[in-house]
This record gives C-alpha cells, structure tokens and sequence, in this order.
C-alpha cells in the first residue's frame, strides 16, 4: 500500500520490508547526512540481523507497533547478558514507524532494558541479577521491567525538549494541517507520564524522518536571513538525538560475577511462574534477596552445574610434544 508518510522523494514503497524502508530513508540527503542516518546505518548493523518475527497489520489512523527484547546468557559480556533477538509489530505503510520500532531496539541492545537513557544505576547495581530468573521460554522479556530503574533526571530534560519540540510544531507556518498533526500525535505520545521513559528516543527519530522526507532540510531562512520556526525544531531535534546516541556509546553496564546470571532450561523446576503473584518481591525492595533467605542477591539462584562426563571410551593420552618444540 502507499507510504503514508507522504515524502518529496518519490521513494519506493517498503512493502513488507525493514531493508527496503531504511534503505530509502537513506535516499533522503537530509537523512543520510546526519544523525539520523547514522543511527539507520547502527540499526542495520546492529539491529536487522537479529529481528526474528515482523507482524505487520493494517494501518487504521491510530497508533499501534512494538518492539519486545529478548536476551540471553553471555559469560563473555561484562554484565553477563546479551540481546538475542528482536520481535516488532508494525504498521503497513508506515516508513517512519520503521525507524521508531528498531530505535527500541537499539536501545535495548545498548542499556539491555527498554528505556531512553541509561537505567538507575543504584537501583541496577542492587536489583539487576533477579531480573534474569524471569525467562520467557529460555530468555528474560524485558516486559517484566518496571518503572524503578528510570532516572528522573533523564526524564525530566527529556520532558523539557518535548515541550520544546511541540511548541515549535503546533503553530508552524511552513506544515500543513495533516502535517502538523502527524508530528503533535507522535510528540504527545511520547510525553504520556507512563511512556515518557520508554519513547522518547524512538519518537523524536520518528519525528525527523517525517520531517525530512517532507523536504525539510534544517536550513530555511527568512527574508532577514533568520532561521525559521521548522529549522530551529530541526536542530533542536538533531542535538537531541546526537546526545542519545553518544550517550549508548557512553554506556557501560555494571560488571556481573560469573554464574549470576541463570539461563533456565526447559523442565527446569527452579523457574519461578510467570503469573506467581509473590514475584512482585522482586520488582519492589531493593533488597530482595534477604525476603528469600539469602545474605547477597548472587547467592538466590545457584549457577548451572556443568554436565557429569558421560560413561564411555576413555579419550586416548595427547602425546607429549617434540623437545624443539616444547616452550621455553
């Protein structure tokens, strides 16, 4: 179906394709140029080669798509923990909402939750490893997260820049109604106290994509050669996604002893039920694990014991290397 989005470029419609739609965001010069295209290009890299399952439905004038995170067991990583696969719903025709959906997950795969800036890092040192006891299948959703690792000063400077960009929108002379609109439904979303934390990154990157292909370039200029009202929310809305992106650059999750992390296998009769009430324990004291008997949250959940070594044919002796060429 036709792209909503309406774009000056005549770019290709997406269809059911992620590629396709990053591929010909980045046929806007504007886009290409700037942080925007930077954070496509970190997307594609980063991002696209784990998508597992795209649900797309039909676009009925109203908002609706996700992105769930789903993460793994990584002794290797300094947290213990890494993103194994994304899942995204979207809508058909949407190009901008492409961009929307797969920033989540960049978010996820730099601060591991679902969140616009960096979590609390008091309240992750604290909480961070009962967090994994909750797989789906065999790996932790990041829905069980809740409000307690948002930064309040994040928030707060985020809300201040909504504010911002909407007063620059609401009343632009140089959008058309279904234009300003389009941008005011995606900003006051975003502003909503239960989505703040969550959508801010994704909806300012969706914002400047509609922009862009509307042909906006940032560099309009009235008669007296001034800025006008589309250029400075254009900036504006360029330095706020550059410091998202240094910020996940920034980020450095907090350092996890091995074994903290609990990957659960199939019939493991140590996972707690998804829908058990008393794991609410775990999302509401900072000190969880002394509710459960334990001295230390690493001390909740034992690590997985490796396998016995099977019964079998004794491997033969490695015979001892040459005198040459034995070390020193």
């Amino acid at each position: 179906m036709p792209c909503v989005d309406q774009d000056k470029f005549n770019l290709l419609d997406h269809g059911h394709s992620l590629d396709v739609a990053l591929n010909q965001l980045l046929r806007v010069p504007a886009i290409a140029n700037g942080v925007l295209g930077d954070i496509i290009i970190d997307v594609q890299q980063k991002i696209l080669p784990i998508v597992n399952t795209v649900n797309w439905i039909p676009a009925n004038g109203n908002n609706a798509g996700n992105a769930t995170g789903f993460f793994e067991k990584d002794n290797g990583a300094v947290n213990k923990i890494k993103l194994k696969r994304v899942d995204v719903t979207l809508m058909e025709g949407k190009r901008s909402q492409v961009i929307h959906e797969l920033v989540h997950g960049l978010d996820m795969y730099y601060y591991f939750f679902n969140l616009s800036s960096p979590p609390l890092g008091s309240k992750l040192n604290a909480r961070v490893p009962v967090l994994y006891l909750f797989p789906l299948g065999n790996v932790w959703k990041y829905e069980v997260m809740d409000m307690v690792f948002v930064d309040p000063n994040n928030t707060d400077a985020h809300n201040n820049l909504l504010t911002q960009f909407k007063g620059l929108a609401r009343n632009n002379s140089l959008l058309k109604q279904w234009q300003r609109t389009m941008l005011m439904t995606q900003l006051d979303y975003a502003s909503g106290p239960m989505k703040l934390h969550v959508e801010f990154t994704a909806n300012v990157a969706q914002c400047l994509s509609l922009i862009y292909q509307w042909g906006f370039t940032g560099n309009e200029k009235g008669l007296l050669g001034n800025p006008r009202s589309i250029a400075i929310l254009i900036k504006a809305m360029e330095r706020a996604l550059l410091d998202c992106v240094q910020t996940w650059r920034r980020y450095v999750p907090p350092a996890r002893k091995p074994g903290s992390v609990v990957q659960f296998k199939p019939g493991d009769r140590r996972e707690p039920d998804m829908i058990d009430p008393n794991r609410a324990i775990y999302f509401q004291s900072d000190q969880w694990w002394k509710k459960l008997g334990k001295n230390e949250p690493e001390l909740v959940m034992p690590p997985d014991v490796p396998p016995k070594p099977t019964l079998g044919r004794v491997p033969p002796p490695v015979p001892p290397k040459p005198l040459h060429l034995r070390a020193g």
